[in-house]
């Protein structure tokens, strides 16, 4: 123990003794800040040997070539940021743009629906038809979303996105539905996650649209 312990050890003996672990419900995107936090006013820390993994440590066997990353607070785990980092990791992935820019995606798709265009033409028309105010990533990111919600049928089944094309479907053609079935989507990831959702976080993401 006096050169430590990677902390990846760590943490596979920690999903070993509590499978559903997940330090994401503590308000921590990653293990290793969770550890920080664990740290906290104890003997042990968690630090960077030089040309090493992280590992933990006793703060006494601690050498000049070590670096001992900071303890961490306690976190709010109903905040904007972990929401994101929830929404954005493993699957269904929703990585969400601002609010204003994904609601003025939502608005043009609504009025402009598209239909059997491939993921590349979809953002391309979809950037030029907001006239180059939005990013191309940002649509992008928006239509990968809204995909993981289900807002589009993809075609033909079976084949990567790369070969299908897809289109808006006939039941959520308002901004409402379809921003409404993005936020139950990510509702549900957030709750298998948290057990439970602040919604005043989650329209401060996901705001209503008309």
């Amino acid at each position: 123990m006096r050169s430590g312990i990677y902390l990846s050890v760590v943490q596979e003996a920690v999903k070993y003794a509590v499978p559903d672990f997940k330090p994401n419900r503590l308000g921590f995107a990653k293990f290793v800040e969770y550890m920080q936090f664990i740290c906290k006013g104890t003997e042990l820390c968690v630090a960077r040997p030089l040309n090493s993994q992280v590992v933990l440590a006793f703060r006494s066997s601690i050498d000049k070539n070590t670096e001992v990353l900071p303890d961490l607070d306690a976190r709010d785990f109903h905040s904007e940021d972990t929401y994101r980092f929830i929404l954005a990791t493993g699957s269904p992935i929703f990585r969400l743009p601002s609010p204003s820019e994904l609601s003025a995606i939502a608005i043009w798709v609504a009025q402009n629906p598209i239909q059997g265009a491939d993921l590349g033409t979809a953002i391309e028309n979809t950037v030029a038809g907001l006239g180059d105010a939005i990013s191309s990533e940002s649509v992008k990111l928006t239509l990968l979303s809204l995909l993981s919600a289900g807002v589009f049928v993809r075609e033909p089944e079976g084949v990567s996105l790369s070969e299908q094309k897809i289109s808006l479907r006939v039941d959520v053609q308002s901004p409402a539905a379809i921003m409404g079935m993005l936020k139950a989507a990510a509702r549900k990831k957030l709750t298998d996650a948290l057990s439970e959702v602040k919604e005043e976080v989650l329209q401060s993401l996901l705001p209503e649209v008309a």
